[in-house]
């Protein structure tokens, strides 16, 4: 009890974790360079990370960057924000075009 009364007498001065809609969906070619945001706010300490999901892979902070972007790269992923006060999250997918190249033979 006194535990429980303790966390929501902190939480009364405190902001729950809250994360502003992300764009639902990235498209990009392979090689480009990709940067999704996560516009987390909350009191700190504010704890953000991405999760790419099905494979668990996390990244820790606000953005989620790729250089050189690859197919590999492609997929679903999770921001995650939480403080002491509450958890919250938001989806999105980035998708990756080939980039073909098409080699025409030098006629002589």
């Amino acid at each position: 009890m006194f535990k429980l009364l303790v966390l929501l007498v902190t939480c009364l001065f405190t902001v729950p974790s809250s994360i502003q809609p992300i764009q639902n969906k990235t498209m990009t070619e392979e090689g480009e360079n990709v940067t999704v945001s996560c516009n987390a706010s909350g009191t700190s300490p504010l704890m953000v990370s991405w999760i790419k999901v099905g494979s668990g892979e996390r990244f820790d902070g606000k953005k989620l960057v790729f250089t050189h972007i690859n197919r590999g790269q492609a997929g679903e992923y999770r921001c995650e924000a939480s403080n002491e006060c509450g958890n919250e999250s938001e989806t999105t997918t980035i998708e990756v075009q080939c980039r073909y190249q098409f080699l025409v033979p030098l006629l002589n």
